[in-house]
């Protein structure tokens, strides 16, 4: 399980020349490089599902993001994405479970995992989780495996949001907008031996939180504010 060399000179060929034009002249070289990004899905879903069953068996083109951007209410008019990326579960890229992803560019390639932009609604579940259940949010974000390979999606607010207790362990990750850790690789570790084995334990680590997450996002809706 690797990312060839190929699907990043795509990707630096793309961000250099963005234009339909270019795209038209080099289809088959996107063709080979989605080609190869479909296998790498396919390989992630396996590894994930071996890990956490909860990811299910989609089919990989059900986690695959299209590369077309939509331009119709944005200032860049770039047609193209200039990454591979995909999201695991068992509805693949949709649906509000937490996931696991994973985005090739050249210089900003990362495996993710969690949920990023919680709606008001699922913020409100997930912040009685953690009012509830702190212990269980440390355990998953505050050990020493988790600190040494990840870090949070800093999207947050600067204060702990009102009608809150602020004197309880874990109160600070009530500021949270998105639970989402993140782990960086380099385009030499995306194609080196133990490529794979970098990912399990990846997905091992993330995993306590995306069963977090899915406990607080799944309880009863009766239940939300029993804080």
């Amino acid at each position: 399980m690797k990312i060839d060399k190929f699907v990043f000179d795509f990707l630096r060929d793309l961000r250099l020349n963005n234009n339909r034009e270019w795209f038209k002249a080099n289809k088959h070289r996107y063709d080979e490089a989605r080609s190869a990004f479909e296998q790498f899905t396919a390989d992630f879903i396996r590894l994930a599902a071996s890990i956490d069953p909860e990811v299910g068996a989609p089919a990989p083109k059900e986690c695959m993001f299209r590369i077309y951007r939509d331009v119709r209410f944005s200032h860049d008019k770039q047609p193209y994405k200039t990454d591979f990326c995909c999201g695991i579960s068992r509805k693949g890229k949709n649906g509000p479970a937490p996931k696991y992803f994973f985005s090739i560019e050249p210089d900003n390639t990362f495996f993710a995992s969690g949920r990023y932009c919680l709606e008001p609604e699922e913020l409100k579940k997930v912040r009685r989780e953690i009012c509830n259940f702190p212990e269980e949010l440390l355990a998953a974000v505050e050990s020493e495996r988790f600190k040494k390979r990840m870090y949070l999606w800093d999207n947050r607010l600067k204060n702990i949001p009102k009608g809150f207790d602020t004197d309880f362990v874990g109160a600070e990750y009530l500021k949270y907008k998105s639970l989402s850790p993140i782990v960086d690789y380099t385009e030499e570790e995306c194609q080196a031996a133990d490529f794979e084995a970098k990912l399990r334990n990846d997905i091992e680590t993330a995993m306590p939180l995306n069963r977090f997450l899915k406990q607080a996002l799944d309880a009863p809706e009766e239940e939300k504010y029993d804080f």
